[in-house]
């Protein structure tokens, strides 16, 4: 059984339209076998050296951008989009789609909003999501990465954790999206690439999976089980499970704040902010933040979850003293 932290305070490491979506029945649990291979393949590969989307003008909050930062960030998305042509079972749509919503518009832009029908926007949102975890778990196994804190603030736990590696336990989700293919991949995907990034050890990954008071009582009691036997799992060291004093997380705070630091002292951050599939609603706005953490937004951004994590009743040390709780 792995030993769970005594308190809640961590300590410092040493709209737009689209042609509709092919929907197929589904079985009570959903498998693919051969995903998770093909995921491996991936994770095993060379590393790169070298919808609609809204984009929002924002400056830094003080000086000039790191080069190195940006370097960092610049070669971590052209890793990405090396893992996009080789991500198994994914469409040539739906691959486009991620390489012209997210991928180049993160180019040039710290801050980016993929807005429109939950349908369309899901898949690139959240399989971009899966291809940052499987880039990030590549450049740990490489050393290239000095540490990483994930903290995915959710309502309920962590998603991908509530079903089993590879599978999906499609009766505990909603209709709408059990019948749709495209959805209930984003869900099988990362069930492997965030499971491959929790078998990092700390102090080098930590994963705090933080979620709302009650929310695994709103779980399928299939999903309950599955999430009890991750954080239990000796396999997985880098989860750690933080259940908040909130009885909700604000809908734009839902998401996962990943804070990276490089070898040489580069600091990243990546974020999400979206809602989980569970509140898959017919419209639907996702926020990415990808850059240093001087970047104004980027700074707005952790000011405002450590503040609400703060208030929640844990403190997570990399997020805290960037700026006033606003």
């Amino acid at each position: 059984m792995k030993q769970k932290p005594d308190n809640k305070i961590l300590k410092e490491p040493s709209e737009g339209t689209e042609e509709g979506t092919k929907t197929v029945p589904a079985p009570s649990v959903v498998s693919r076998r051969h995903v998770v291979a093909g995921l491996s393949v991936v994770m095993a590969g060379t590393l790169l050296t070298g919808c609609g989307t809204l984009i929002q003008p924002g400056g830094m909050a003080s000086g000039e951008v790191s080069t190195a930062e940006e370097a960092w960030r610049q070669s971590l998305l052209r890793e990405i989009h090396d893992i996009a042509r080789q991500w198994p079972e994914m469409d040539d749509r739906t691959r486009q789609q991620i390489e012209d919503q997210a991928i180049n518009p993160l180019r040039d832009n710290e801050h980016i909003l993929i807005a429109g029908l939950d349908q369309y926007t899901r898949p690139v949102a959240i399989e971009f999501q899966a291809m940052f975890e499987l880039a990030l778990s590549r450049r740990l196994q490489h050393s290239l990465v000095k540490s990483v804190t994930l903290i995915i603030h959710t309502d309920r736990p962590a998603t991908p954790l509530c079903h089993p590696k590879g599978q999906v336990f499609a009766d505990a989700l909603p209709e709408a999206i059990r019948n749709d293919t495209r959805r209930l991949m984003t869900i099988l995907n990362r069930t492997v690439t965030l499971r491959s990034l929790c078998s990092m050890a700390q102090p080098e990954f930590r994963c705090i999976t933080a979620w709302s008071r009650g929310g695994t009582g709103q779980l399928a009691a299939t999903e309950r089980k599955m999430f009890e036997q991750a954080i239990a799992d000796n396999s997985l060291p880098g989860l750690i499970n933080m259940p908040l004093e909130a009885a909700s997380i604000p809908p734009e705070l839902s998401g996962a704040t990943c804070i990276v630091t490089g070898q040489g002292g580069e600091e990243i951050v990546f974020a999400l902010n979206g809602q989980q599939v569970w509140n898959s609603e017919r419209n639907a706005v996702w926020q990415y933040w990808f850059g240093g953490r001087r970047h104004e937004r980027i700074n707005r951004h952790l000011s405002r979850l450590d503040h609400f994590l703060q208030q929640a009743g844990i403190t997570v040390p990399q997020l805290g003293g960037r700026g006033p709780a606003v």
